[in-house]
């Protein structure tokens, strides 16, 4: 996930992130860039620079990268 290590300075971003992260965990989910990139993008963490594409879309051109580009809210 490009940029995100930067973000970490907004407290609620680093809040929600980290929220999902344990969800991940608590799911027995491997805290890999594609669940977590996804989940972070499902959950409006993470927001994307083609405003064209709806969430699924998005996801679906980029299922098979392991990194993630946009931005963080």
């Amino acid at each position: 996930m490009k940029n995100f290590p930067h973000q970490f300075n907004d407290i609620e971003k680093l809040f929600n992130a980290l929220s999902v992260a344990k969800q991940l965990i608590d799911s027995n989910t491997l805290l890999a860039d594609e669940n977590f990139g996804k989940q972070l993008t499902r959950k409006g963490i993470y927001t994307y620079r083609d405003k064209n594409l709806s969430i699924d879309e998005y996801l679906k051109i980029h299922n098979n990268t392991r990194r993630f580009e946009g931005k963080y809210y």
